[in-house]
């Protein structure tokens, strides 16, 4: 297994511009996680955490430590898209796995301003 990991990452720091994806995919998820702990606030109110347009109560509400999900969610994030994308290259699909990396790297901005919506509407008093 050790033997397995760095041929892996020997494999990947000898392609740069892959090396440099999966870098900002990392970097970017650190940001993403940093982002989302600043903006916590602990608080003995109830958040709203869901929305529907169905039913009496359109708001639903949690206590403040539901949205510590989405640091646990950029965590998975990171582990999953940069394990992913070195898997695809190990195996001989580079160009997959420069593909997969820019859409990963898509999908950190829509995670940003999801989040930021999900933390506007949490904080809602």
């Amino acid at each position: 297994m050790k033997q397995l990991v760095q041929s892996t990452a020997r494999k990947v720091i000898g392609d740069r511009p892959l090396m440099l994806l999966i870098m900002a995919i990392i970097l970017g998820g650190v940001g993403y996680i940093v982002y989302v702990a600043i903006n916590l606030s602990p608080s003995d109110l109830q958040l709203a955490t869901r929305y529907t347009s169905f039913g009496d109560t359109h708001f639903y509400r949690d206590k403040w430590w539901y949205l510590f999900s989405f640091v646990g969610f950029g965590i998975l994030y990171i582990i999953a898209h940069a394990g992913f994308t070195a898997k695809l290259f190990t195996i001989g699909y580079k160009q997959l796995a420069y593909g997969f990396a820019w859409l990963s790297i898509i999908l950190l901005v829509l995670m940003f301003v999801y989040t930021n919506s999900v933390i506007g509407i949490a904080y809602l008093n």
